[in-house]
């Protein structure tokens, strides 16, 4: 009972309490993909270089990931048109989760299918991002748009500044690339608890 009473009396410090249902889900997803994509989104790189001890392959996987990533993003605009904004966020947390389910099972074999990984990781931010978009417009009013983007934004810099560093801990204490295995692992259950 405190604990709810808490809760409460900080969102109306926040000026969280104007906000609707939706847009507190909204917020719950959307700290569950910053932290899924930066827990490990930027250790990929290192997991590759430690795998291949080539930097070319790094670069290539950026130049693949940036590529899709521009061509995506101007199909996405054409289809979130037609399809729901629903649709197209769960689709690119779908396949964020594959990117990161094909890392867990190709481990350092990933290395030989670098543009799979970054077309799925591409495509996914897309359509994610695409979606996100259009919900802080769908689920804010012109009085609390600003406040409303402003916390989401406050809450991804803080998720942004924690994530990697528990990230880079977590590789540093275990052996070999099982610190990188559990990143990833984490990451795909973030990123499935962030589509449901």
């Amino acid at each position: 009972m405190k604990l709810t009473v808490f809760a409460h009396r900080a969102a109306t410090v926040m000026g969280l309490s104007r906000f609707s249902a939706d847009f507190h889900r909204l917020a719950g997803m959307h700290a569950l993909f910053i932290f899924s994509s930066t827990l490990s989104g930027v250790f990929i790189s290192t997991f590759l270089f430690k795998n291949s001890s080539s930097f070319e392959t790094v670069g290539r996987f950026y130049l693949c990931a940036f590529s899709f990533e521009i061509l995506s993003c101007v199909l996405v605009i054409v289809l979130s048109s037609r399809v729901q904004d629903t649709v197209l966020s769960r689709m690119g947390l779908l396949l964020f989760t594959a990117s990161y389910l094909t890392l867990l099972i190709l481990r350092e074999r990933a290395v030989d299918f670098y543009p799979v990984v970054a077309f799925l990781s591409s495509i996914g931010a897309s359509l994610y991002w695409v979606s996100y978009a259009q919900y802080g417009i769908r689920y804010t009013t012109e009085a609390n748009r600003a406040a409303g983007i402003g916390f989401l934004g406050y809450t991804a810099s803080f998720i942004v500044l924690i994530a990697p560093l528990l990230s880079g801990a977590i590789i540093s204490s275990l052996p070999g690339i099982s610190g990188y295995i559990t990143i990833f692992a984490v990451s795909v259950v973030a990123f499935i608890c962030a589509g449901t």
